[in-house]
Formats: C-alpha cells, sequence, structure tokens
C-alpha cells in the first residue's frame, strides 16, 4: 500500500506541476496581448494608429483653410465691387456738384445782370416813384432790394431812402439795417 500512496502523490504532483505550467503560458500569452504590454507589433499598430489621426487632423484643417480662403475671396470680390460702385456715385456726385456750381454761377451772373439793370432802372426815376416801386419790391425779395440799392449812386440811394420814409418806414429802418450789417465799416 505504501507503494500505492507514493504512486498516488507522484501523479497528483506531477499532475499539479503541469497545470501549474499551463497556468504560467496562460498568463504569458493574456500579458503579452493586453493593451499595457508593450510588444513590437503593439507599438507599430500605436503608431499607425497616431498617424492615421494626425493625417486626419491635418486634413480637417486644410479643409477648414480652403473654406475660410474661399470665404475670404468672396469678401473681397464683393468689397471690391462695393468699391467700384462707390467710386462711380463718387464721380457721379462730383459731376452733379460741378453742373450746380455752373448752374449757380450762371444764376449768380445773370442775377447780377438783374440787379443792374434794376438799378440802372431806378437812377433814371425820379425818387418818389423809385420808393413806392422799392417798397412793393421788399415786400417780394428782400435780398434782391437790398442789393439794387447798394448799387446805387449814394446821392441816389439817400433820395430813394428819404422817400421811402414817407411809405413805409419799417420798410425802410429794415433796408437800412441791412445794408448796414452786409457793408463793413472802416
Amino acid at each position: 500500500m505504501n507503494k500505492f500512496i507514493i504512486i498516488l502523490a507522484s501523479i497528483i504532483l506531477f499532475t499539479f506541476l503541469i497545470m501549474q505550467n499551463a497556468n504560467t503560458e496562460d498568463e504569458k500569452k493574456e500579458s503579452s496581448s493586453s493593451p499595457g504590454s508593450v510588444t513590437e507589433s503593439s507599438l507599430s499598430d500605436d503608431s499607425n494608429y497616431l498617424e492615421n489621426q494626425k493625417e486626419k487632423a491635418i486634413k480637417k484643417k486644410e479643409a477648414k483653410l480652403e473654406s475660410k480662403e474661399l470665404e475670404l475671396l468672396e469678401k473681397e470680390k464683393f468689397l471690391n465691387k462695393l468699391k467700384s460702385e462707390i467710386e462711380a456715385e463718387s464721380k457721379n456726385l462730383i459731376q452733379i456738384q460741378n453742373n450746380i456750381t455752373k448752374m449757380m454761377d450762371k444764376i449768380s451772373t445773370e442775377n447780377a445782370q438783374k440787379v443792374d439793370t434794376l438799378a440802372k432802372i431806378f437812377e433814371g426815376m425820379k425818387a418818389d416813384n423809385a420808393a413806392s416801386v422799392i417798397v412793393e419790391l421788399y415786400k417780394k425779395d428782400i435780398d434782391i432790394t437790398i442789393e439794387v440799392i447798394k448799387k446805387l449812386q449814394p446821392r441816389k440811394s439817400g433820395k430813394i431812402m428819404d422817400a421811402m420814409t414817407k411809405i413805409d418806414k419799417v420798410v425802410a429802418a429794415d433796408i437800412s439795417y441791412r445794408i448796414s450789417k452786409k457793408q463793413k465799416f472802416k
């Protein structure tokens, strides 16, 4: 029976050792395939993954840059169009301004000629008659009235103003005041 126990103990010990060896090999296999383990193939896989991620990020940034570049080009086209429109409008406004200036010069010249003509007419009239006409002219256009009286010879305008005080003292006073405001005294 002793032999039987020894053989039985030997078989149990042998089985135990085989199982122990099998467990050690399984652990080695598991540890080599685990993510924390470092092997050549796992390093290569990680490197490829990182490269792919880097390429994707670069392509994404390039796409964004292209999109922004197209957007900037569109905005630049729009701004250039606006600039052209503004320049055209500016030229148009300058032309209009020049036309207005020419028209105003023409009107000013015509008004000066009319004032000169009126002044000559009043110079030839009697003071009483000229005064009554000037009072009526005053009611229609004060500025023309002032300009006409300023164009008259001082002696003639004095006689007319004297006659005007007999017709309408307020008008005569206002004309005198306006003439004095426009004239620079020494």
